[in-house]
């Protein structure tokens, strides 16, 4: 038996259903591509559209370059 506890119900900490996340990239996915010069700007203003994509691109593409010379 699967113990319960406060945290369990707050959406913040729970998993999203599968579903949801099938539903918004299958959403994305669907759109046209359209061009932008700032990427990270234009997943800001899709938050409202795209919440769990955009929270996973900001994250993914905020991450720093990185050189490596051989």
């Amino acid at each position: 038996m699967k113990t319960k506890n406060i945290f369990d119900s707050l959406p913040a900490i729970c998993a999203p259903k599968t579903t949801d996340l099938r539903d918004e990239l299958d959403r994305y996915l669907s759109t046209d591509p359209e061009h932008t010069d700032n990427v990270l700007l234009w997943w800001a203003e899709q938050r409202g559209l795209y919440s769990r994509l955009s929270r996973m691109a900001l994250d993914y593409l905020s991450i720093p370059g990185m050189s490596v010379y051989v």
